[in-house]
């Protein structure tokens, strides 16, 4: 045989060797890949997991967690020298994905994993096993061989999620608010009210506390609680002589026993209140929640436009009797709504609606002294709610009034329905529907003979289409002659 054929045949039967060859690592390779195994050479962390199965890698993974977290370690975890194996660290976690958070001889638990405290162990596993399984089968087989060759890295830090403890924190912070309570003066025994510290949870201070008491491996920690000032306390109301600085009232026209009962308890809340020199005043804060739990009744109340039983139904009179108080006191008005619908109680535009957490009534103090409120259901008939603000001082020159202007009517449409059973020319009202009112409030003050003008509110409310049935003959067909319109 000559020189050439031998190199001929040795150069095939090297090819040959390396086709058999790549074959065989192909053929590993795409079995490889239908394993739960990990890409040799895979570090996750500081933790070597190449070529493990995933149950391995993951009791791997946590022992390692264990081992270098104080918070983990502190719980009996599987730190160096630790005994016990992968069982005694899944053992050890299992105690240690929570700490507690305190405050006074109060604890709650707060799940290290929901937090972000701890790594995600699950979440790299997933990205070491993905490694060498995408694209063809060569492209899986150099990543193969790249694994072997370089390795991979895939990082495991804890990031502790702010938004997922902050939420946790709000409900805690629920179960340990308390509000603080100002003094208030009680007209009827002309005596004065203790104030009361109020406390809430400082949740931004609690976030930060939290941070670094998990990085110091402490696993009771202790929350930030301030304690919340009263604004008005005792010694600020003084018992001399008070001025009065603006009065008030409406008369209770619907006399239901649930409106009733609703307009006495908002009376007896927002009397004696106290305002403090640039305080705002909440009517919602005042007064609280609307159910039956609070002590509140049902009785009408408008609800777009229309009168529907709800709990709380009255009390927009006691805000709207404040509201004129308010302004006829010269004070700031900072959010006030009309209702959907004029008042028999009080003249359009000068109304002040109000729905727990959805619509409120503030105003700011923008005087110099403390404003007293008092309120009250004066006896008659009809009776009447009335809304007084007393003041340390007697008010100063100044008269303040109010006036309507620009004032537009709108009609309601009339919407003629076919009735059958009245006979022709008969027309039945079932509904008057009510005119639509657009009107504007100013605020007039007049002092030495001078005017000043001021625009408090333009307010629209919009008719209400009213309903009349009309008769029609017996007549089949003849309720087409009067299809539903205007008139």
């Amino acid at each position: 045989m000559s020189p050439r054929q031998i190199l001929f045949r040795g150069i095939g039967l090297g090819l040959l060797a390396s086709s058999l060859l790549l074959g065989l690592f192909l053929g590993f390779v795409s079995w490889y890949s239908r394993t739960d195994r990990i890409l040799p050479g895979v570090v996750v962390g500081k933790t070597p997991v190449g070529g493990m199965a995933l149950s391995q890698a993951r009791v791997r993974l946590f022992g390692a967690q264990v081992g270098r977290s104080p918070v983990l370690a502190g719980a009996g975890g599987t730190g160096a020298g630790a005994g016990g194996g992968p069982a005694a660290a899944a053992g050890a976690g299992a105690r240690a994905w929570e700490a507690t958070l305190r405050w006074g001889d109060r604890t709650w638990p707060l799940n290290l994993r929901e937090v972000g405290a701890l790594p995600d162990v699950n979440g790299a596993l997933r990205e070491a096993r993905s490694l060498g399984r995408r694209g063809s089968l060569m492209r899986q087989a150099t990543a193969f061989l790249a694994g072997i060759v370089h390795g991979y890295y895939v990082p495991d830090d804890a990031e502790l999620r702010t938004e997922a403890l902050t939420q946790r924190l709000t409900k805690i912070a629920e179960e340990l608010g308390r509000p603080a309570l100002d003094a208030t003066y009680h007209f009827e025994s002309d005596t004065v009210s203790e104030e009361a510290t109020g406390q809430t949870l400082d949740i931004a201070a609690s976030v930060v506390a939290i941070r670094r008491a998990l990085r110091q491996g402490q696993r009771e920690i202790d929350l930030i609680v301030r304690e919340v000032e009263p604004q008005v306390r005792r010694v600020d109301l003084s018992q001399g002589k008070r001025y009065e600085a603006a009065r008030f009232t409406t008369p209770i026209l619907a006399a239901d026993p649930g409106r009733l009962q609703n307009i006495a308890i908002a009376v007896r809340k927002i009397s004696g209140i106290a305002i403090k020199p640039g305080q705002v005043f909440s009517f919602n804060d005042v007064v609280g929640p609307r159910d039956a739990e609070h002590g509140w009744a049902q009785a009408n109340e408008l609800f777009q436009g229309e009168f529907v039983r709800g709990y709380g139904g009255g009390i927009c009179q006691v805000s709207s009797t404040l509201y004129n108080a308010v302004l006829l006191g010269g004070l700031e008005i900072k959010e006030r709504y009309h209702h959907d619908r004029p008042l028999q109680y009080v003249e359009p535009g000068r109304d002040a609606t109000v729905a727990w957490n959805v619509l409120d009534f503030k105003f700011r103090n923008n005087t110099d002294t403390m404003l007293l409120v008092s309120a009250r259901i004066v006896a008659g008939t009809p009776q009447e709610i009335e809304v007084v603000l007393y003041a340390p001082e007697p008010p100063g020159p100044v008269d303040i009034s109010l006036e309507a202007g620009d004032i537009r009517y709108f009609p309601p449409e009339l919407e003629e329905i076919p009735d059958r059973t009245l006979s022709a020319n008969q027309r039945h009202v079932e509904d008057e529907g009510h005119y639509g009112i657009e009107v504007k409030i100013y605020r007039v003050f007049t002092e030495g003979g001078k005017e000043r003008r001021e625009l408090v509110s333009h307010d629209k409310y919009r008719p209400k289409a009213g309903k009349v049935r009309i008769g029609v003959d017996n007549v089949p067909g003849s309720e087409r002659l009067f299809a539903p319109g205007i008139r």
